[in-house]
């Protein structure tokens, strides 16, 4: 039944693009762009520590180590000795933060894709039938929680990422063990990506508020209205 009718809908090439003027289509816009910076931005995020060691035998300076971490799970992750093995460098890391951010913005991603394209290809059953704008309604409130937590967790965690990839912590770690890491030479991390995220987090949380107030306000109540008259 359901197939038959999104058959129908589909032949007839009643696509209904001019939703994205009005607040209902625009700001799913948003939020697409805003999840996709989000996701972007934490992909992005890389540590450089470089520390140089001494060859206990000649007492002569090595090449210096340049150690990448790209991994929020920075307590797990190892880094290259002076002897040649692995150590884990950090004692503090934030795999389970990132983790619920990643989740929450991967399900997110797809709500919204799905959601658009039933208000541009299958306004009409979502317009007439009231469980739809229903479900919207109750999953981008969903959604609106997750991120409300998932983006305080973040913030938290991002902003522990930074103390530890600072270059007073990371000085502190390889002088309390030198003939594990040698002698400090210096450390990058582009912590500006985790603060873009989490800013880019509390806009979604901003816009999927909005976003359930313009679906209570104008969807339910007025499923029969055309998209053009929703505003």
């Amino acid at each position: 039944m359901f197939f038959s009718r999104l058959v129908s809908v589909m032949a007839e090439g009643g696509l209904n693009v001019s939703v994205f003027k009005y607040p209902l289509g625009f700001i799913r816009v948003i939020q697409f762009v805003f999840l996709v910076i989000a996701l972007a931005a934490a992909n992005s995020w890389h540590a450089d520590v470089t520390y140089v060691c001494v060859d206990p035998t000649t007492n002569t300076t090595k090449s210096p180590i340049q150690a990448k971490t790209t991994t929020f799970s920075m307590a797990s992750h190892q880094l290259e000795t002076c002897d040649g093995g692995k150590s884990t460098f950090w004692t503090d890391g934030a795999g389970g933060a990132a983790g619920f951010f990643y989740f929450t913005a991967v399900v997110t991603l797809i709500f919204v894709l799905i959601v658009t394209f039933s208000y541009v290809v299958l306004w009409q059953i979502y317009s007439n039938d009231k469980r739809i704008p229903l479900a919207d309604l109750a999953v981008t409130a969903l959604l609106f929680v997750f991120w409300f937590f998932c983006t305080s967790i973040w913030w938290s965690a991002a902003n522990g990422i930074g103390g530890q990839t600072s270059e007073e912590h990371v000085k502190a770690i390889i002088a309390g063990a030198p003939e594990k890491w040698g002698s400090f030479v210096g450390v990058s991390a582009n912590n500006g990506m985790l603060t873009i995220s989490v800013l880019s987090g509390w806009v979604l949380v901003a816009t999927l508020a909005l976003n359930s107030w313009f679906i209570w306000k104008e969807v339910v109540p007025r499923s029969e209205s055309a998209p053009t008259q929703i505003a």
